[in-house]
């Protein structure tokens, strides 16, 4: 299943992107040769795109990964490969395509993941999220990374206005504990926000914790 932009990008901020594995049920030779073909035929679409867009779109697949049982009978490029084409392809959408949030993000994916620098991640999703303010996912990233390069006021002023731009409940409790966890004043913060909101969020953080104690008693028995 294809991942967004955002949803790669947030994953690699958090840590969570890995290639792919594979099942672990029977995963049969000729299945694994259909998959390699067409992540070889999409691929070599993609490469017939010049434009800026193109080198997005190969820049987004190639932060993505080939899956790890693919790799063996990809013909058209192996791992290493697609991340140095990555790479360079990502540098060029952010050429080509400069006031495009969506480059941006996958430029920060490529400095986190494979370049192993945050400080670089941390200035392009910030870059998105300057471009596309009111988009709460850029600004999540962009207050996640921050956080990484020890910037509290500016992760914390940046996961705010995703708590503001987001219009997604669940979304919005999960960046104020994000908040909670980063911030050095973290109830003067929470109370910036409008007090409906926070008033919701210490509700669900209370329902959320005798859950959990519910859940351990149990185990317990």
């Amino acid at each position: 299943m294809r991942r967004s932009i955002l949803g790669l990008v947030l994953l690699v901020a958090s840590g969570c992107l890995v290639e792919v594995a594979g099942p672990t049920w029977d995963w049969t030779a000729e299945a694994d040769a259909l998959e390699a073909k067409a992540f070889c035929d999409r691929w070599s679409q993609l490469s017939l795109d010049k434009t800026p867009q193109g080198a997005l779109a190969r820049a987004r697949m190639a932060l993505e990964g080939m899956p790890t049982m693919v790799a063996p009978m990809a013909t058209c490029i192996n791992p290493q490969q697609l991340r140095q084409q990555g790479a360079l392809d990502a540098r060029a959408a952010v050429a080509g395509l400069p006031s495009d949030p969506q480059a941006w993000l996958v430029m920060a994916g490529y400095q986190a993941r494979f370049a192993g620098d945050t400080t670089e991640a941390a200035k392009a999703a910030c870059k998105a999220y300057e471009l596309a303010p009111k988009n709460a996912g850029a600004a999540e990233a962009c207050g996640i990374y921050l956080k990484q390069v020890g910037d509290e006021p500016g992760a914390v002023a940046a996961l705010k206005a995703a708590v503001m731009a987001s219009t997604d409940r669940e979304q919005q409790f999960e960046l104020m504990e994000t908040i909670e966890q980063t911030s050095i004043h973290p109830k003067t913060d929470l109370e910036s926000l409008p007090p409906e909101l926070v008033e919701r969020y210490r509700a669900h953080q209370m329902e959320k914790a005798a859950h959990a104690h519910r859940f351990e008693g149990g185990w317990g028995h």
